[in-house]
């Protein structure tokens, strides 16, 4: 329109100016009225022609009330997974020397190792969560992750560690079922050891304290029911006892102290114990722990050790070793036998921490604890006895920390079940043994550490054929020194 306009205005230029040399005053106002006419006239023309090019829309309506304005796109928000990972990956240098001697052949093995931990917590209610963890193991031995270099380049397995469900109504009272980490596992190495984890069930209650007498911050008890085999079996048949890779089953119980003409029954464990903690004051603390440990057919764990034993494996998981679990040093009544020498295990066990949470060191200040534990086979025999002494000083969480721990451990023959406590500080007899182990930890970078095991073993007590108590090895066996040196990353 404005183009059409300023074309106009320039007409009535050119045409005022030629009217000036031709026309007087009075006719060129005349033209210049006809002009404008002319102009009113295109405008009104131009105008009709744009509302006819335009889209149409509906005649707009006033009214009092204004309407809403539309809703404006929002970008959905991607919901938060309910599942939370995270893991741990070690790297080893292990090194396990021991020279010949006493009838023990001699060791030597100097080794690369890898363990890797991957950890899946699921809330599915604020009241209800699942757990599971995979991790490296080598599948004819239950007391250990780690995995060996080895094995040309075959992958190696990745098996089902933990997986339970825990059901926690309030912060009280804590119920979990499937393969389970047990509440008594303190990880200090004496009465389990640190990968072993049992199928099951396990309850904490703890009870609700408020102004406690004598400063108590905690009362809290525990208890697990564990179940080790399932022989599935029908009924024992007479025969020759043997434990050779070819023996059947029903020789193979009676060769770890079944009857004739009985149904074997599972190997379970009931474990019921309580916790009772004194905050004495704000930094310093102390912890008392008792427990009792009932075992049913211990004899079929130590069963599982032998060749004739591994269908007790193939019954539950499918597929059997190519080779029996390592041989624990429990006493048993024939060598290499599987009936231990103790009629059975009842074992009581007390534990006591003192803690103090900033020490003075220097010009320092380092948390520090020590723990003392007993255990005592409560069944009529010898050799029934076990404890330790821990030391631990500093900690290993940011930059620069470093953590010390000294422990002490003496287990007699007879005191745990060798096929369950702490094999790393043993290789080769884990009961019938006192062992020093020194750790040493450096925190790199947060999440990374460096540490180091220094352990040295030896053996208590040489077999008696005359009590029918043999062991593997005795008191005369030589030192044994192992040195593990390890990266650990967690994620």
């Amino acid at each position: 329109m404005r183009v059409y306009r300023f074309s106009v205005a320039l007409l009535i230029l050119f045409s005022g100016s030629m009217a000036r040399a031709e026309m007087d005053t009075a006719q060129l106002q005349k033209r210049v009225d006809q002009l404008e006419q002319l102009v009113s006239v295109m405008e009104r023309r131009l105008e009709s022609l744009e509302a006819a090019r335009a889209p149409h829309a509906e005649p707009a309506v006033l009214t009092a009330t204004a309407l809403p304005a539309a809703p404006a796109e929002t970008t959905p928000t991607p919901q938060k997974s309910p599942v939370q990972f995270d893991g741990e990956f070690r790297l080893y240098f292990d090194s396990l020397t021991r020279p010949a001697g006493a009838g023990a052949p001699r060791v030597s093995n100097i080794r690369g190792r890898y363990l890797l931990h991957l950890d899946f917590d699921a809330a599915l209610r604020k009241s209800l969560s699942v757990h599971a963890q995979l991790s490296t193991a080598p599948l004819n031995n239950p007391l250990t992750d780690i995995q060996d270099f080895g094995g040309g380049v075959s992958k190696n397995p990745f098996f089902l560690s933990q997986a339970y469900v825990d059901f926690h109504p309030n912060e009280f009272v804590h119920l979990q079922g499937g393969r389970v980490d047990s509440p008594f596992s303190d990880r200090s190495r004496f009465l389990f050891d640190q990968d072993t984890r049992f199928d099951g069930t396990s309850e904490v209650l703890r009870l609700p304290l408020h102004n406690a007498p004598a400063r108590i911050a905690e009362i809290s008890f525990s208890a697990g029911q564990y179940t080790f085999s399932d022989p599935n079996f029908p009924v024992i048949t007479p025969g020759t006892p043997s434990l050779a890779a070819n023996a059947t089953p029903s020789q193979a119980f009676l060769a770890a102290g079944a009857q004739p003409g009985t149904q074997p029954r599972s190997s379970q464990l009931f474990q019921q114990g309580l916790l009772v903690r004194q905050q004495t004051t704000d930094a310093l603390s102390n912890e008392i722990a008792a427990d009792v440990q009932l075992y049913r057919n211990p004899n079929q764990l130590r069963l599982m050790s032998t060749p004739g034993g591994l269908f007790l494996f193939g019954t539950t998981l499918g597929i059997t070793p190519s080779s029996p679990v390592p041989s624990a040093s429990n006493a048993t009544t024939t060598p290499g036998g599987a009936a231990f020498t103790a009629p059975g295990y009842r074992i009581g066990h007390a534990s006591y921490t003192l803690a103090h949470r900033a020490a003075p060191f220097f010009n320092y200040s380092m948390p520090v604890a020590v723990n003392l534990q007993w255990a005592r086979n409560f069944q009529p025999v010898s050799d029934r006895n076990a404890w330790a002494a821990i030391v631990t000083a500093g900690r290993s969480k940011e930059t620069g920390d470093v953590r010390m721990i000294y422990g002490f451990y003496r287990k007699e023959a007879n005191s745990l079940i060798g096929e369950l406590t702490e094999n790393d500080i043993a290789i080769g007899g884990n009961v019938n043994m006192h062992a020093h182990v020194l750790r040493a930890e450096y925190t790199i970078t947060r999440g990374v550490v460096f540490a180091n095991n220094l352990i040295w073993t030896k053996w208590l007590k040489d077999s008696n054929p005359g009590a029918n108590f043999f062991v593997p090895l005795g008191r005369l066996t030589p030192l044994q020194l192992r040195y593990q040196g390890m990266l650990i990353f967690r994620f």
